[in-house]
């Protein structure tokens, strides 16, 4: 058999002009294995592509537009009268919104001491209803302790058949005595207070009441000649007063009176 002998592949020559290349990874010009197949533009094709992309009213792609901002033209035209007007303008607004909270400030300072002044008035209102609140009972209990004053003066004026003081009216009378004062003593401690009107005692209009007038000399005109019936004032506040009689001067004779 005859021994197979390995086949040999054909070199090339490499063509003596074409130098050596320095960067074999470098494709060239036209290179296949580039993404569109075609050559890279050059730098006048590139120029143009970039002026394509720009949009025909002249703005950038950025949005900006072709000619270049200048500060000094913006800061002319902030400085102008155009630019002092809208700054009067912005000022003026500032201002007006300042006076609103200003009245606004100023309403809630009058509310609130309107409020406060409240408040104190029904403070004072409540104390005195709750000082007061046993006004009523009083005023309903003094016909009682003038029937006891009415009691009392009566028993001490009576006597049996032969003028003397009975033993029984004398107790009876210690009994109404005691009964009297223990009701006294509870109004005293609550608040009430006798108006005692005596006699000689200047007449005031305050805790006194003129039920009559008395031509008399023993006392002063104006003055006090008796009590009939007893005052009375609660926590310092009349509740009734003293009925009592006025002495005025006499009336002087007539002519023809004192010819006779």
């Amino acid at each position: 058999m005859s021994e197979d002998t390995p086949s040999k592949t054909p070199k090339h020559d490499a063509d003596p002009k074409a130098g050596s290349d320095p960067d074999p990874d470098r494709r060239p010009v036209g290179d296949p294995e580039s993404p569109d197949g075609s050559s890279p533009p050059r730098g006048g094709e590139v120029s143009r592509e970039e002026d394509a992309r720009t949009d025909p009213a002249g703005e950038s792609p950025s949005g900006g537009t072709g000619e270049s901002s200048d500060p000094g033209k913006e800061t002319d035209e902030a400085s102008g009268p155009a630019g002092l007007e809208r700054l009067q303008a912005q000022l003026e607004e500032k201002q007006a919104q300042l006076e609103e909270r200003d009245s606004e400030i100023e309403k809630f300072r009058d509310d609130r001491a309107r409020l406060l002044a409240d408040m104190d008035n029904y403070r004072k209102r409540v104390n005195r209803d709750r000082k007061y609140a046993n006004q009523t009972l009083m005023e309903e209990l003094l016909p009682v302790l003038d029937n006891f004053h009415l009691a009392l003066g009566a028993i001490g004026q009576a006597t049996d058949e032969e003028g003397t003081a009975s033993p029984r009216l004398d107790s009876l009378r210690k009994g109404v005595e005691m009964v009297f004062q223990g009701l006294q003593s509870v109004l005293v401690n609550s608040g009430l207070k006798e108006i005692d009107a005596r006699s000689g005692e200047r007449f005031d209009t305050k805790f006194h009441e003129a039920a009559a007038t008395e031509e008399t000399l023993l006392v002063e005109e104006d003055h006090i000649v008796r009590q009939l019936r007893k005052g009375y004032e609660f926590r310092e506040r009349l509740i009734r007063p003293a009925h009592v009689v006025v002495a005025r001067l006499p009336a002087e004779p007539e002519e023809g009176d004192r010819e006779d």
